[in-house]
């Protein structure tokens, strides 16, 4: 319960900063070591994303160091990830169009911490058996609270319409399906194909996988069920399963994992008044991000991608 706290809280900084966004790698820092400026001024050098991606990680893993045990291109991944983080928290720190005040926000998750572990002892206790410092898990709660309080005034200051939300819907039927299904993955192609055989005349027999193959101990047998999942959605291995037929049963190639995934369809959704909800959250995030890109060219945000470190020192 301890360890599922901290890291939902800590997975919220990472993730909710990120939002997506690819489009804010511009053209090139022109100082070696430099992966970030902002309005001319160094906002992260590679050290820093070193340091920072290091307590993310611990962060993360419950203490536990992971990154020099994974490939270059997942360490990559990782450090460009944090990279956007710490770049979104720098560009919403700099807009002055929108009045937001985090405070509230962040008061309120850290009395929520202190009050899960039995008080600010317990809470302290805990991140340091994460390895984790009171200042980082602080600032990674304001970065949360900063994120949202941005959002929260960017979309009060423009409200999706409902002609916005139906014109998104009609130009983007297939991905704005939700998806009901049950996927079970494994190491190779052979298996994939048994799997698919013998379900091939009784699709919902695939539940019976989930007390064989989740105790793998690699993590390269798998068994998932998702209800409502989008087209985005980043446990989405294919995005040819929104096309898979009702009821029927298929494998897919998960190339990031290197592994496969079979996939039971069980229901879609497509109705306008089934998606809508899923759909005006879609345009919501479209013209945030379209706001903050908009910000990064205003305020000249640059990252070089050639800074961010493409392996870890042991």
């Amino acid at each position: 319960m301890v360890a599922a706290y901290v890291n939902r809280r800590l997975r919220g900084a990472t993730l909710g900063m990120c939002l997506g966004l690819g489009l804010l790698f511009l053209s090139a820092c022109s100082a070696p070591d430099v992966v970030a400026s902002l309005d001319g001024k160094t906002i992260l050098t590679t050290e820093g994303l070193i340091e920072q991606a290091k307590a993310m990680d611990l962060c993360l893993h419950e203490g536990k160091a992971t990154l020099a045990d994974q490939s270059d291109q997942d360490k990559n991944r990782f450090y460009k990830d944090v990279a956007r983080q710490m770049m979104t928290d720098a560009l919403i720190a700099k807009d002055e169009a929108l009045v937001t005040n985090s405070d509230k926000l962040f008061a309120d998750a850290w009395s929520e911490a202190v009050q899960r572990f039995g008080g600010e002892k317990g809470l302290l206790a805990q991140l340091q058996n994460y390895h984790i410092s009171k200042e980082y898990f602080s600032d990674s709660l304001r970065s949360v609270a900063r994120q949202k309080a941005h959002r929260t005034a960017f979309h009060t200051a423009h409200p999706v319409t409902e002609d916005a939300v139906k014109a998104y819907f009609e130009k983007h039927k297939k991905e704005s399906a939700l998806l009901t299904y049950s996927q079970v993955t494994v190491p190779t192609r052979s298996e994939a194909k048994e799997i698919v055989q013998k379900l091939k005349n009784s699709p919902k027999e695939i539940a019976e996988y989930e007390s064989v193959v989740n105790n793998d101990l690699f993590e390269q047998t798998t068994f998932h069920r998702y209800t409502d999942i989008g087209y985005d959605d980043h446990d989405v291995v294919d995005t040819d399963i929104f096309t898979q037929p009702l009821d029927s049963v298929a494998f897919y190639y998960d190339a990031s994992r290197e592994i496969y995934a079979v996939v039971y369809l069980e229901g879609r959704k497509d109705a306008y008044k089934d998606v809508k909800q899923a759909v005006q959250n879609k345009v919501q995030e479209q013209q945030y991000l379209e706001y903050l890109n908009a910000l990064a060219k205003k305020y000249d945000l640059r990252c070089d991608v050639n800074s961010v470190p493409q392996q870890t020192k042991r």
